[in-house]
């Protein structure tokens, strides 16, 4: 999927949290617009830890060529091209 369509999703007001779905069978929620950080080459999803702390726990680089698939956690489907 394409960076640019991963980033406008982020950016729609409201946001609709999502669900990105890996080639490999992964999946993971992004439940607020920003915990995914979106560039050219690669997606960052940061895992934030216990309530009140500011800064991540850790950040999971993933690899938009393999996003196959971003659902709504409304239900809504969305295929990439």
């Amino acid at each position: 999927m394409r960076p640019t369509d991963i980033y406008e999703q982020t950016k729609s007001r409201p946001f609709v949290p999502l669900r990105l779905h890996f080639s490999a069978g992964s999946q993971f929620d992004v439940r607020h617009p920003e915990v995914l950080i979106v560039s050219r080459t690669v997606l960052a999803l940061t895992i934030m830890g216990p309530h009140g702390n500011k800064l991540p726990d850790r950040v999971i680089p993933l690899d938009p060529v393999h996003l196959v698939r971003l659902e709504p956690i409304n239900g809504d489907v969305q295929r990439s091209a």
